[in-house]
């Protein structure tokens, strides 16, 4: 986890204990992940938590966040916001695959 927390925002943001943030970020995510799959899932034994693949993603949308914006809290709060969008289109995407059993797609 302390890997994922320290990747998602790009060094040159100057964000006071960025690494602790992403960490929390990592944990919250796998706690909600958890919870969902555990109590509104078919899955048997469901583990849920934050994918690697996720981490270059954030990176590059807090890099072109601080390339648009030059306000440092404008930055973070803008930031913040697009990390919520983006989870909740995955989950959206994700659930309707599932919903119309399309789950097939995934693999390719």
């Amino acid at each position: 986890g302390i890997p994922f927390g320290a990747s998602y925002f790009p060094t040159e943001l100057q964000l006071q204990g960025k690494e602790v943030l992403g960490f929390r970020m990592f944990l919250f995510s796998t706690m909600i992940a958890q919870l969902v799959i555990t109590f509104a899932s078919k899955f048997d034994n469901g583990i849920g938590l934050q994918m690697v693949e996720n981490v270059p993603f954030c990176l590059e949308l807090a890099r072109i966040v601080m390339s648009e914006q030059s306000d440092e809290s404008g930055t973070t709060s803008t930031l913040f916001f697009l990390f919520g969008v983006s989870s909740v289109l995955v989950g959206l995407v994700f659930y309707l695959l599932g919903r119309l059993e399309m789950g097939r797609i995934v693999y390719f």
